[in-house]
Order: C-alpha cells, then structure tokens, then sequence
C-alpha cells in the first residue's frame, strides 16, 4: 500500500512542476486573493502551479491554480 501511496504521490508532484509557473506562499500565509500571501506579489492564476508553505485562507470561490502542493504541517482553509 505503501508503494502505491508513493507512487501516487511522485506522480502529482511531478505533474505540478511539469507545467506552468510554480508560485509559492509566504511562510505566515495570509488570504489568497492578497498579493503579500505570495513570495513576489503575484497572485495565482489558473494555469500557475502553487506551493503552500503557511497557512493560506480561501474566501471566495473564484480561486484558482493549475496544480497544488501543501506541504506537511500548513493549512488551506
């Protein structure tokens, strides 16, 4: 099972990298649509790929990303 796990889990990061730029949060996080959330100001967009590396909060539905990774201990909520 835990092969499959693995396996599962190189394939999506290697889908996240393999197109679109990759945008990461800021390690305090914030709310998405602010652009102080993110390492260079920019806000992601649907074809970007994102990196959690804090707590990042969701307040509308019109978020979007081409990929996702949130990494072990931060928060998308």
């Amino acid at each position: 099972m835990k092969t499959k796990q693995m396996l599962t889990l190189m394939l999506v990061l290697c889908a996240a990298w393999s197109s679109g730029q990759t945008i990461y949060s800021t390690e305090t996080g914030g709310q998405w649509q602010n652009s102080s959330t993110w390492i260079g100001g920019v806000v992601p967009a649907s074809g970007n790929n994102v990196v959690i590396d804090g707590t990042v909060i969701v307040l509308n539905y019109d978020n979007k990303c081409n990929n996702i990774l949130i990494n072990e201990g931060d928060f998308l909520g």
